[in-house]
């Protein structure tokens, strides 16, 4: 029922490696990365622009790797990374003010590789992460409330490596990897009760590497991932029974992959497979099965003879059988 619509790749105003991307409600943008040279992690802010993100300064504020972000519509931001010390994962508490962060100081949570964070409006924060010497995949949950982070234990809850998370402000939790042995990419289903999450067991959904996934507030599922040097696109819906996937589609050549959506747009960040340069693209996120209401004041004085209607030949297209490509019959397209 989704579209997400995208543009054409535009560089970063910097090089870099391990991106990660965050957005927030408002439709506020953050990137994270690392140098290209040494352990130093840098933040940009962005704001959208027609089809390109006006981005801020460059701005240093710490080291270590493999850096992963989360912003919430109250201007609270998460991020964690890997140390320059031994295998320790470290988290950075702050809050964005005109553009720029005020942090408070870097503390050790836990140890392992490859983190990744997310963070919903109610201040829920959910971290993910590999273990360093093994292929097991952990969680946190957390709360964060007046500049203060409280995590859960530690919790084992799949094997993999590369993990991914993403949640909304209903709880649900979606979370991919990839595989240890193989190039295939796995999720999880989740939804967060008190300090703990329910999952669901792991399902395949793509041949690839390094997935990276994000959520809207009505469960519409955006997934990102590798295959060779050719990046993949793969959306979703969460319903009663799972998450019911569309197709998989290219949209460009790159590596290491990350993505996150707020309430209109969608942006993805990720290498060059060329150059040390870092790319983006913005997609604006559609709901197409209430086009006609969310439209009514510019169309209730059409006649169907006015409209031009594209992919209107997919109206029928609800039954597996024959090729889905939405989730609501003829009856709830026309509620």
């Amino acid at each position: 029922d989704h579209c997400v619509t995208g543009v054409q790749t535009c560089a970063l105003p910097i090089s870099g490696s391990e991106p990660g991307v965050a957005m927030n409600r408002n439709d506020v943008m953050l990137e994270v990365h690392k140098s290209s040279r040494d352990d130093v992690i840098w933040y940009h802010i962005g704001h959208p622009h027609k089809a390109t993100v006006h981005w801020g300064p460059s701005t240093r504020f710490g080291e270590g790797s493999t850096p992963s972000c989360a912003i919430n519509t109250q201007n609270n931001v998460v991020v964690v990374h890997h140390s320059t010390k031994d295998n320790d994962l470290n988290v950075l508490i702050g809050t964005l003010i005109n553009d720029s962060i005020q942090w408070e100081t870097s503390q050790k949570y836990d140890t392992g590789s490859r983190p990744s964070v997310c963070m919903n409006d109610n201040g829920d924060v959910v971290e993910v992460h590999q273990s360093s010497s093994d292929a097991k995949l952990w969680y946190h949950v957390g709360q964060l409330k007046d500049k203060t982070l409280t995590w859960s234990d530690s919790t084992q809850y799949d094997t993999g490596i590369r993990p991914s998370v993403a949640i909304n402000n209903q709880g649900w939790v979606v979370e991919v990897h990839e595989s240890s042995r193989y190039s295939r990419v796995f999720y999880s289903l989740g939804k967060i009760y008190g300090q703990e999450i329910k999952w669901e067991e792991a399902i395949e959904y793509g041949n690839g590497t390094s997935p990276a996934v994000t959520l809207t507030e009505d469960g519409l599922v955006i997934t990102v991932y590798t295959s060779g040097s050719t990046l993949n696109r793969r959306t979703g819906q969460i319903t009663d029974s799972g998450i019911e996937w569309t197709g998989a589609s290219d949209f460009d050549t790159g590596l290491y992959a990350s993505v996150a959506c707020g309430s209109q747009y969608a942006i993805q960040t990720h290498e060059s497979d060329v150059t040390t340069d870092l790319c983006y693209s913005t997609s604006l996120i559609r709901e197409r099965a209430s086009w006609m209401q969310d439209n009514f004041d510019v169309l209730k004085d059409k006649t169907p003879q006015q409209l031009s209607l594209p992919a209107s030949h997919d109206s029928g297209m609800y039954i597996s059988a024959l090729g889905k490509t939405q989730h609501k019959d003829i009856y709830d397209q026309l509620a």
